[in-house]
């Protein structure tokens, strides 16, 4: 027969055991708090283009991307395998993936001088364009037979008529480009590779694709 005094001692010393475990549990939050910051890192936008890249004369507004939870983050991601994803620890993104990604596709069209771009959403109503993006990709995958990660992004574009959001288009980049070592700093280095062939060409086709299909008034 169950002793109901021995079960109520044994249910004493749990939860001291759990007061106990919780005063750990805070002092390892203290301890958190005073570890280092992570180190913080940034890619770049393009800024070199076919000399051949027609002058549009039109408008176009960046909605900022969509991306999954996994990658909707400013942790950095990899793939350990392909049906896992982890992130690298006491770094991050200057900004979480889709809003980073955004402002880089804004310098890159502002870069190309083809093209007038809205950078607030606010201002999507003025532009004859808008251009939708969803970012399938984001992160370094390790692997099998090499030492080293590489970095893959692939992103979806869509470009809308204004002010009927009607598509006019789509199309994708996607890139893989090698680490040259497991260090951080080359890991990122081989983001910004990838993500900047992306964005050229990225650029070229939202440029072609603009021009092709101008306004009446702009024709």
């Amino acid at each position: 027969m169950n002793d109901p005094l021995r079960l109520g001692r044994l249910g004493r010393r749990s939860l001291f055991g759990a007061l106990g475990s919780a005063g750990l549990a805070g002092c390892t939050g203290l301890d958190i708090l005073n570890a280092p910051p992570p180190r913080i890192f940034e890619l770049t936008p393009k800024s070199s283009f076919p000399p051949d890249l027609p002058t549009t004369r039109v408008s176009i507004v960046v909605d900022i991307p969509t991306a999954s939870s996994g990658l909707n983050t400013s942790r950095i991601a990899v793939r350990p395998l392909p049906t896992s994803i982890d992130y690298y620890a006491d770094v991050i993104w200057v900004d979480v993936v889709p809003v980073m990604v955004r402002t880089l596709m804004v310098e890159t069209l502002e870069n190309s001088g083809k093209i007038d771009v809205y950078s607030r959403s606010d201002l999507a109503s003025r532009a004859d364009f808008a251009l939708i993006c969803h970012i399938r990709e984001f992160q370094a995958e390790i692997q099998q037979q090499s030492e080293t990660p590489l970095a893959h992004i692939r992103l979806q574009f869509r470009l809308l008529r204004m002010p009927q959001r009607v598509s006019i288009g789509s199309s994708y980049a996607d890139f893989r480009v090698p680490a040259a070592s497991n260090a951080i700093e080359d890991v990122v280095a081989a983001h910004d590779d990838a993500l900047g062939a992306c964005l050229k060409q990225m650029a070229v086709w939202v440029i072609e694709t603009a021009a092709a299909n101008r306004p009446p008034k702009q024709a």
